[in-house]
């Protein structure tokens, strides 16, 4: 209680003196007005950090999304070299078979005593 009537007593005292009250609420105004000035600027910087997150984000998916383009285009050209490949292999053992099958032929016509 004795807490109380010393803080009315504060506050009428101050009442009494209006130019030192007026004084004080333009300070602490003041005082408001910056920290609220440092939370806009510290949520700016925050913002400002933000956005160049996203855009470094941006360029590496970029750069990633170019390097999967090179790894397809170089995969595509594996697999047609793989096909040709292939393509010549098959005429290549078409080629052994026919002539397996004209050295069986042959073997076949020779007589017993060279065969």
């Amino acid at each position: 209680q004795q807490l109380e009537q010393l803080q009315l007593h504060q506050q009428h005292a101050g009442w009494g003196h209006g130019a030192a009250y007026e004084g004080h609420c333009a300070a602490a105004d003041e005082q408001a007005q910056e920290q609220l000035q440092a939370e806009y600027r510290a949520r700016f910087d925050d913002l400002e950090r933000e956005r160049c997150t996203v855009e470094e984000d941006k360029a590496q998916v970029g750069r990633y999304k170019q390097l999967l383009l090179k790894q397809r285009d170089i995969m595509i050209a594996l697999t047609q070299r793989l096909q040709e490949r292939d393509e010549a292999i098959i005429g290549l053992q078409g080629q052994v078979d026919t002539r397996d099958r004209l050295i069986a032929e042959i073997e076949e016509r020779l007589p017993p005593s060279l065969g």
